[in-house]
């Protein structure tokens, strides 16, 4: 019986079966390669369509804003005086709600009430009535959406000075604790702002005037301490400046009133330096008068003469003279 042959498999792969998986891997990309080509045309297609609302928004949103502002401009147009300004102003207000147009109506609204609140001219039922009015329309843009919001452009143009107008507004009311409240509440929100250093000095100003209105002494004293701290708080970048200038004056880049005015206020509400501990002036001392030596006679004192009194001019026009009683021209008859 003959021996079973043995076949054994080839120990590389034939011609055909590598042909079927290049084949088949060939295939696979192509798939994949449609689904990837088809993904970037879909978003191709959604960007374009993005783009195009995008576009449309802007182009309504400019239109809009352009026609809010064009209302105003109307309104305003040939009205120069207040009494001419207010009526316009409130009138189209409600026709630019909700928008920069509007921000900008309510700012000029409460500068205007408030010029007319400060008005001496004005009655005092007026200036009451234009402060109220200002407060109104400050209020608004400081402390209500969307005017107030610190990361929208609208809100950092016009919030910031609304916030500085209506603390104005209470200042002038006298109304220091409802101002403190306000600034205290409102001013951690514009740390960044550049009107953040003038709104703080501003704080210190009405600690310290309210502090003139305290009749307890300790009330006083911590009104005059915060006013301070706050006070040298803003201040403190302008001192290092000030020292380093040759002769110790702040640059005029850096004077401004509001500085000079904080600066003063500080010095009131500072303490007595070790010169003046009690905050006045010692008394002028006179020097003595020099002792003469002895057997040496005293000095008289220099007399000052005193100006005679010029006597008075008398009256030069002389008194009328008396009439004389008229001569008798005529010569006597002669004696026949």
């Amino acid at each position: 019986m003959a021996a079973p042959v043995v076949t054994r498999p080839a120990t590389s792969p034939s011609v055909e079966d590598d042909r079927a998986r290049r084949r088949q891997s060939m295939e696979e990309i192509a798939q994949w390669a449609r689904w990837v080509v088809t993904a970037c045309l879909v978003l191709a297609v959604v960007g374009l369509i993005v783009l195009t609302v995008v576009w449309w928004n802007d182009s309504n949103r400019e239109a809009q804003s352009q026609t809010q502002w064009d209302e105003v401009y109307k309104a305003l147009k040939d009205k120069n005086k207040p009494e001419e300004q207010i009526p316009a102003l409130e009138s189209v207000a409600g026709k630019v709600k909700g928008t920069a147009a509007h921000a900008y109506v309510l700012m000029r609204l409460g500068n205007l009430y408030f010029k007319e609140g400060t008005n001496p001219a004005k009655s005092k039922e007026d200036q009451v009535k234009a402060l109220s009015n200002a407060k109104s329309s400050f209020d608004l843009i400081a402390t209500q959406e969307p005017y107030a919001n610190n990361k929208t452009s609208m809100g950092q143009t016009f919030a910031p000075f609304a916030l500085e107008g209506e603390a104005l507004v209470l200042e002038q009311q006298q109304d220091y604790d409802g101002a403190i409240k306000l600034l205290d509440e409102k001013l951690k929100d514009w740390e960044s702002h550049p009107l953040y250093s003038k709104m703080s000095a501003q704080l210190g100003r009405l600690y310290y005037l309210r502090s003139l209105k305290r009749e307890n002494k300790a009330d006083k004293d911590k009104d005059c301490e915060l006013a301070r701290a706050k006070l040298s708080e803003v201040l403190r970048p302008f001192d290092s400046i000030n020292s380093k200038t040759p002769d110790g004056d702040i640059p005029p880049e850096y004077r401004s009133a509001w500085r000079e005015q904080a600066d003063y206020i500080r010095s009131l509400v500072s303490g007595f330096g070790k010169a003046l501990p009690d905050g006045k002036a010692p008394p002028v001392k006179q020097p003595p008068a020099p002792v003469p030596p002895p057997g040496a006679t005293a000095p008289v004192p220099p007399v000052t003469p005193t100006p005679a009194t010029p006597a008075r001019a008398a009256d030069t026009k002389s008194e009328p003279k008396k009439e004389e009683p008229k001569k008798d021209d005529t010569k006597p008859a002669e004696k026949k």
